[in-house]
């Protein structure tokens, strides 16, 4: 299992201990971090612009991992983190499941708990139903769900 890492005073993020660098796509494929993920079998492309990392361990909860390098001028760099424990993932797979509004509004509220803990970040900069965000120097953190594709999870990223 690979170990996630994030430094919340400056936003780096470690992958085993190797740095994962703010960039673009052509420069993360060939980066030191992707060719290590790669030869574990453990980076995966997903869909154009989106890599995934089947299990991460941050702290003692195992997320899936989603990294979206810089594609487009109007998207920052960020990662998704899925927590693979909660009645969420468990759903992912049934839309009549996953598109449940209280279990959704139940997991951003684990979710930002947790987080809220892990780094006692105190209270967010903006608290809405479905969305609360932490805004850092270096950038973002997210908890929220989209309400038009009810993904959810922890969103980070970078100014």
């Amino acid at each position: 299992m690979i170990d996630f890492e994030i430094n919340i005073a400056d936003g780096e993020v470690k992958l085993d201990n190797k740095y994962l660098l703010i960039q673009r796509e052509d420069a993360f494929i060939v980066s030191e971090l992707y060719k290590y993920l790669e030869s574990k079998n453990k980076m995966q492309r997903l869909i154009p612009y989106h890599y995934t990392v089947n299990t991460v361990l941050w702290f003692d909860k195992k997320f899936e991992l989603i990294i979206r390098p810089l594609c487009f001028s109007n998207f920052p760099f960020m990662v998704q983190l899925i927590y693979k424990e909660g009645e969420y993932y468990q759903a992912i797979s049934d839309w009549n499941k996953v598109s449940n509004i209280d279990m959704l509004n139940k997991e951003v509220d684990f979710l930002y708990r947790w987080v809220s803990e892990q780094y006692d970040l105190g209270e967010p900069d903006a608290k809405e139903k479905h969305s609360v965000t932490w805004r850092l120097e270096w950038g973002n953190i997210t908890v929220c769900y989209d309400i038009k594709s009810f993904n959810c999870g922890i969103y980070i990223t970078w100014n």
